[in-house]
């Protein structure tokens, strides 16, 4: 069985307090093997201030990365997730079990690392504003 579902990923930069659109994440199971994808948008890569998800998996260039690790989520996307505690809550306000992807996009909009999830192309304003963002002196 193949299944596929892919969204938008979303940050908020350093010393600033609303979401951009930074790429695009799938998240695909084929012959039980899970393997993840992600693209930075190319409007993302060209502002003078976009700053890499993460700079071991996910560098800011023009390329397709791909994972299998961790079911196919890279490290930044999943700790991005609900932790277990987050996770039994979500479970309890839902008929059907969710799946992995069903947590990234239903999850909180001040997760870790300032990202956002959502399955349309422009960035959406936060359900709530974050309550930290990447500071200019954060940066390595």
């Amino acid at each position: 069985m193949t299944s596929s579902r892919d969204c938008y990923v979303y940050i908020v930069l350093p010393d600033e307090t609303a979401f951009i659109t930074a790429g695009r994440f799938q998240a695909n199971m084929a012959d039980g093997i899970a393997t993840g994808r992600f693209v930075y948008g190319r409007s993302y890569r060209e502002r003078r201030d976009a700053v890499e998800l993460d700079p071991a998996e996910l560098l800011l260039a023009d390329e397709l990365f791909e994972t299998s690790r961790m079911n196919g989520f890279f490290g930044v996307i999943r700790d991005a997730m609900p932790d277990h505690w987050g996770r039994l809550v979500f479970e309890r306000q839902r008929a059907a079990p969710p799946n992995e992807f069903d947590y990234l996009l239903h999850g909180a909009d001040d997760r870790a690392g300032t990202l956002g999830f959502g399955i349309e192309p422009a960035a959406r304003h936060p359900r709530q504003p974050p309550k930290w963002s990447h500071q200019a002196s954060d940066r390595v």
